[in-house]
């Protein structure tokens, strides 16, 4: 442990405290899938790391270990969307010494991690169950917008949990963790690589599912869209898109036109009813960023 690593104690003390907490909403989780851990972690561009996780002894572990050294922004910013650990880059020797450790010790194993990206962190949230459990995989894939759900209940439900272990982050220096792909150009060719395909699939319009019926929406109204479900008004997408107001009030009632709706809380009721739209959601463009209230 070096001395420029502040409020490893306090973190980890908050983390165990909370605990019980964690396993109370992770409940319907654990009583519905083949699940059997959880953890929680927030990696901020500046080094900053809260961590929860459902189990006690997990928790002592990943800290007397020094496990928290495994992950950075910097460092699950090289991963993908959704990560499964029998598939984890092989560039990691640090977390396939974690994945190990949680195999033979804690019986965790067919592990899953998710990870949702904003503008000033990465949240990963991580999913373990029992080694000969390997239909958990195949659970995950299969019922994950169910998953997907259960993330949105914990951000709402773990919220005073999250705000609380802001005033007390780990702050990590970002240089001590090692990156997946340690050869910046090999990094830089896997990013481009990514790119290029996207780039090969683009497409100009983004269907929204309304269960009455689909339809298309143009770049820019899916981009406003995606700022009006995070409760901006028009003046502030128009500032975050770098628009008109008018241009973006009528991109707005384009949508509403679509979706059949009276108001713009009808709209976002509508998409948010809809969990296969969430990801569109998430993707947010340009300037705008979603924090929580405290973080």
């Amino acid at each position: 442990m070096t001395c420029s690593i502040v409020n490893y104690k306090d973190n980890e003390q908050l983390c165990l405290s909370s605990a019980e907490d964690v396993r109370q909403i992770c409940k319907p989780l654990f009583d519905f899938f083949s699940i059997t851990g959880f953890t929680f972690q927030r990696m901020y561009k500046d080094g900053g790391r809260l961590y929860f996780s459902s189990s006690e002894t997990w928790i002592e572990n990943f800290y007397s270990k020094n496990y928290f050294l495994a992950s950075s922004f910097r460092k699950f910013e090289q991963l993908q969307t959704f990560n499964l650990w029998k598939y984890w880059p092989q560039q990691d020797d640090v977390f396939y010494q974690l994945m190990a450790d949680a195999k033979e010790n804690f019986d965790y194993a067919n592990g899953i991690v998710i990870i949702r990206s904003y503008s000033e962190y990465m949240d990963a949230f991580t999913f373990r169950a029992q080694p000969k459990n390997d239909l958990v995989n195949y659970q995950y894939l299969s019922e994950f917008q169910y998953i997907e759900k259960f993330l949105d209940y914990f951000y709402v439900v773990a919220d005073p949990l999250i705000s609380k272990a802001h005033k007390k982050k780990i702050i990590i220096p970002e240089d001590i963790v090692q990156p997946i792909y340690i050869n910046n150009e090999d990094f830089k060719d896997y990013r481009k690589r990514r790119e290029d395909f996207l780039s090969a699939i683009n497409q100009d319009r983004i269907l929204i599912d309304n269960a009455e019926k689909k339809f298309f929406l143009s770049k820019r109204e899916s981009d406003c869209l995606r700022l009006l479900v995070r409760g901006q008004i028009a003046k502030e997408i128009a500032h975050n898109l770098s628009l008109s107001p008018r241009t973006v009030e009528g991109h707005l009632v384009n949508i509403k036109t679509k979706l059949g709706c009276a108001s713009r809380s009808q709209i976002v009721e509508k998409v948010l009813s809809h969990p296969w739209n969430h990801e569109l959601i998430r993707n947010l463009p340009g300037k705008e960023s979603h924090e929580t209230n405290n973080a």
